[in-house]
């Protein structure tokens, strides 16, 4: 459009420049020269005329159009007005030349300048008024030598110059108009063909569809699309290319190119290869980045004008956005086969379980051991099930167990929280442990069989050696005999009864009749029952008591647990150490800490300590303890309601917190 502009003013400064030429041509040949001192201001106003018209072309080479607009169509109104005063009478002829420099002035300048120019031109024509109506004329009427007005020969080629003008310009609107409708094809055209290959998802496709376009839009008979691989450029499509024209099958990216920000990022490259045809390299740019490189040639002239390099940029931008598209799509279909894969292939029931119980995806083994189904509401067993034991199993507590046609299965369950288009749900996964379940079974039954015929005989024993001990005298060696096999028979009857207790926590046999309990008590019970131990190894056990109202649990199951956790932490910590035992009351919640001051515990050894028969290894305290006592502990708090919560530092001590509810829940 701007281009169109500078043309219009080339022809309006030429035009002017002939009619001022025209007009002076006839000043001389119809008068006298020198001329008469009437005819002066005529001949000066034709030298005025020139010399403006050498100010115009100046400013029109300079593509200073805004102040060469304003100052042409000024001087313009201000010329005309001159010319109406010296002609005299007869130069209201060329009162109507006020509008041609309003229309021209707003078609040139823009519609902003019509106004100005309006109250210019009025100004002039109430100066003319003005004067006329006062009397005051500088001229008197010019003739011809035949008598004929002056002002109408001179009309004749103002009036050609007008039309020459206004054809001109009809011409350049027209062509302009002609213009904007071919561009507007275009862009249609490029905006087709946008869509088209923003829906191409195939590779292949794409750079086949991207390089015919390219070519019906543009005049380059050779493209060539390189897609990036790291910081390589691969040659992928070629079109119209012949057999001598060289191209890279791999390049590196140009540097001009990295970073992404960088302001050249977009700039086009030209190469002009040794013997070879000159070529452009075009960025293939996304959101992402560099997503390849466009290389375009022509064997017959170069194309590098501003309307092939515009079109090159938007086709550019365009097949840049589609490889993105088409790299994404790749890219989550490959993720999707290898996701659906892996679930396919799973022995593991997996399914994703929506807030309406609604089953929104399962896997092949899900469907064939459980019947879950997509689509489908969770089967009622299920429900059912998970009611009974607690909808959850996401935390360190015990997680579902469920049983299905003769067959047990272990369910793990994680919340998904809602994001974009994922709704909000529950992954399951379900293991079967039908077999495993089965062992433990057995398991537990021959280690209950047989704890219970141990107990019998090892209860004997104790007492025939308590009773051989009464009657043993000291510092003899029966009696030292006597003493080992005693203590050997207490902890071989205390392992027996964790056995037992544990088969009765696993078979859920293990009465926990809940009642109220005073935390006070159960503390200073518990410190008393332990407090031997404790002085025979020189350690201190101190008691943090704090007000406390009765709550509802089991006095025993406390004891058992809280027992268990003081003796720890005292046969755990050397001589000179110090145990603390408290507790705490914060709302629905009591807590009883147990805090040590010994050996500590790693985190790898903290992940494992309850589990079964498991023992804290470490090399002054080999051989003591079962590894049972935490294992029992832990599932004594989980049937009361609570968790243990432990805290530990190799070297410093450890702290064993029970929190417990303080009201009964028949649920839990």
């Amino acid at each position: 459009m701007e281009s169109r502009k500078l043309s219009l003013w080339r022809l309006f400064i030429t035009g002017r420049t002939a009619l001022t030429a025209v007009f002076f041509a006839l000043l001389t040949s119809v008068n006298p020269f020198p001329p008469p001192t009437a005819l002066r201001p005529l001949y000066l106003a034709a030298a005025f005329h020139l010399c403006i018209n050498g100010i115009y072309f100046y400013l029109w080479k300079q593509r200073d159009v805004l102040f060469l607009g304003y100052l042409c169509f000024s001087v313009e109104i201000a010329l005309t007005t001159l010319l109406i005063l010296f002609l005299g009478t007869d130069g209201y002829v060329f009162v109507l030349a006020y509008l041609w420099p309003i229309i021209m002035g707003g078609w040139l300048i823009g519609h902003q300048a019509i106004l100005p120019l309006t109250l210019l031109s009025s100004i002039a024509y109430v100066l003319l008024f003005l004067l006329e109506r006062n009397d005051i004329i500088f001229t008197q009427r010019l003739l011809m030598p035949d008598g004929t007005p002056q002002a109408l020969v001179l009309g004749l080629p103002y009036l050609f110059f007008i039309a020459l003008l206004v054809h001109g310009f009809a011409s350049e609107m027209e062509e302009s108009e002609k213009d904007l409708r071919e561009r507007n094809r275009e862009l249609c055209s490029l905006v087709g063909v946008g869509e088209e290959m923003l829906s191409c998802l195939d590779l292949e496709t794409l750079l086949s569809l991207a390089a015919r376009h390219i070519e019906e839009n543009t005049e380059y008979d050779c493209i060539a699309v390189y897609t990036r691989d790291d910081d390589i450029l691969r040659l992928r499509h070629r079109r119209g290319c012949s057999a001598h024209l060289a191209l890279d099958d791999a390049r590196p990216v140009p540097k001009e190119w990295l970073p992404s920000d960088s302001e050249m990022s977009n700039v086009i490259l030209r190469e002009s290869p040794h013997q070879d045809t000159p070529r452009l390299h075009v960025a293939l740019r996304s959101r992402s980045g560099l997503e390849g490189m466009l290389t375009l040639c022509s064997t017959e002239a170069d194309l590098s004008l501003p309307q092939e390099m515009q079109i090159l940029r938007i086709l550019s931008h365009q097949l840049g956005a589609a490889l993105e598209n088409g790299r994404l799509f790749s890219n989550l279909r490959r993720e999707r086969d290898l996701l659906r894969g892996v679930l396919r292939n799973m022995t593991e029931g997996v399914f994703v379980v929506d807030g309406e119980d609604r089953v929104l995806l399962s896997n092949h083994a899900a469907d064939r051991l459980l019947d879950m189904q997509k689509g489908a509401l969770l089967p009622p067993w299920f429900l059912e099930q998970l009611k009974e034991q607690g909808k959850g199993g996401s935390g360190k507590g015990p997680r579902p167990l469920v049983e299905y046609e003769q067959r047990s299965f272990r369910l793990s369950a994680v919340e998904l929280s809602q994001k974009d288009t994922v709704p909000a749900g529950t992954l399951y996964v379900a293991r079967d442990i039908t077999k495993e379940a089965e062992i433990e079974r057995m398991k537990s039954d021959f280690v209950a069989y047989a704890s219970h015929e141990l107990r019998t005989p090892l209860t004997t024993i104790k007492t025939l050696v308590r009773l051989l001990l009464m009657d043993t005298p000291e510092d003899t060696k029966g009696r030292e005999y006597l003493t080992i096999i005693n203590t050997q028979a207490e902890r071989q009857i205390h392992l027996v009864e964790n056995l037992l207790d544990l088969t009765r926590l696993e078979a859920g046999k293990y009465e926990l009749s809940r009642g109220p309990v005073d935390a006070r008590q159960i503390v200073r019970s518990v410190a008393d029952g332990c407090l031997p131990l404790a002085e025979e190894k020189g350690l201190h056990v101190e008691i943090e008591d704090s007000d406390s109202e009765e709550f509802i649990s089991n006095r025993g199951g406390l004891e058992q647990v809280l027992t268990n956790l003081l003796s720890n932490a005292i046969k755990f910590t050397d001589a000179g150490g110090k145990v603390t035992l408290t507790y705490q009351e914060n709302g629905d919640q009591i807590t009883f800490s147990v805090r040590d001051s010994g050996i500590g515990m790693t985190e790898e050894e903290m992940e494992h300590i309850f589990d079964k028969f498991y023992t804290v290894h470490h090399p002054r305290k080999r051989g003591e303890g079962t590894g049972l006592g935490l294992a029992i502990s832990n599932m004594i708090v989980s049937q009361l309601g609570g968790n243990i919560e432990v805290k530990s530092e190799p070297g410093v001590g450890s702290q064993f917190s029970v929190h417990l509810p303080t009201m009964y829940d028949s649920q839990t």
